[in-house]
């Protein structure tokens, strides 16, 4: 856990054996290094990213601050949930869904917007109310690879 008002700096590769809690008013910069977590991620602060590979097994709940100013790779292997107050920045990096009926929801309300998006293998729900754009100019993908599927809920 990043405890409250605590900045957490990792200085190499890293692997989080159980849930990471990043809590409100913390901040934990993971530029430049690979970062597994094998739990749950929530992040109620900041988390901070321009390069490297993160992975996340478990389920991934965002109340705070997701902010990618590089390219960084994502693996997403659990549900997405963001939630109102969250905001979510994507730099230029690859967001990569797997796992078996995913879903991407919560109660946020603005435009998630991600530049390459890949769903492998799986079924990944888009919930009622969200929506997903991929965009960032001319590298912008979203690649379903057989037998993967994305399912959008409407109202």
């Amino acid at each position: 856990m990043v405890p409250a008002a605590a900045t957490l700096t990792l200085s190499g590769n890293s692997t989080v054996a159980g849930n990471l809690v990043v809590a409100a008013s913390s901040t934990f910069p993971t530029a430049g290094i690979t970062l597994g977590v094998t739990g749950t991620t929530a992040v109620n602060g900041t988390i901070s990213m321009s390069s490297g590979t993160k992975t996340l097994t478990g389920d991934l709940t965002l109340n705070g601050t997701w902010n990618e100013s590089g390219d960084t790779t994502v693996n997403y292997a659990g549900n997405f949930t963001i939630n109102t107050g969250a905001t979510f920045t994507s730099a230029n990096g690859a967001h990569n869904f797997t796992g078996n009926n995913k879903t991407i929801g919560g109660t946020f309300s603005s435009t998630l917007t991600m530049s390459k998006v890949t769903i492998t293998g799986n079924t990944v729900t888009l919930n009622s109310g969200m929506t997903l754009s991929v965009s960032g100019g001319s590298s912008s993908v979203m690649t379903i690879t057989s037998p993967g599927v994305l399912i959008i809920r409407g109202e």
